[in-house]
């Protein structure tokens, strides 16, 4: 997913974009490996041995859900920065963070349905998603933009 993800932005968008969602991408990653080495909370099938797992899962932790937080911020980071760059205006803003919400949404409850992850596990996902995509718009997106359009 990361490949298609650096791919578009880096298409859509100009360099110093993609190194801002490239880093918001990394950041994701490093904040979700440390999140669930702290928790050490098991997977809902690492407990009940009747519960059927979908597909292939992780043998990892589950908390917070990396799917869940994975999507949350890139999804909403695409989102708030497509519609701060292109300055969209009224009712398409809401359809951007609507599609964001939706697809994160999707996401959640995919992971849920397939039995790798507990709802505990999924909202604690999205809340990280939610704080990391804040974070990352209304901090630290001008700085990166000013910063890195001289350099790259």
């Amino acid at each position: 997913m990361n490949q298609f993800y650096l791919m578009f932005t880096f298409l859509a968008y100009d360099r110093s974009r993609a190194f801002y969602h490239m880093l918001n991408f990394m950041a994701y990653s490093v904040l979700n490996a440390i999140a669930k080495l702290a928790y050490h909370c098991p997977r809902p099938y690492m407990i009940d041995a009747d519960l059927e797992v979908y597909g292939h899962c992780s043998q990892g932790f589950g908390h917070p859900s990396g799917h869940s937080h994975g999507s949350c911020t890139v999804l909403l980071v695409l989102a708030l920065d497509w519609i701060a760059y292109k300055k969209v205006k009224g009712e398409w803003k809401f359809l951007y963070i609507g599609a964001a919400l939706t697809g994160t949404f999707m996401i959640g409850f995919s992971r849920l349905y397939n039995g790798v992850h507990s709802l505990e596990q999924i909202f604690y996902g999205w809340q990280c998603g939610i704080f990391q995509a804040l974070f990352f718009h209304y901090e630290i997106r001008d700085r990166i933009l000013s910063n890195t359009s001289d350099l790259l």
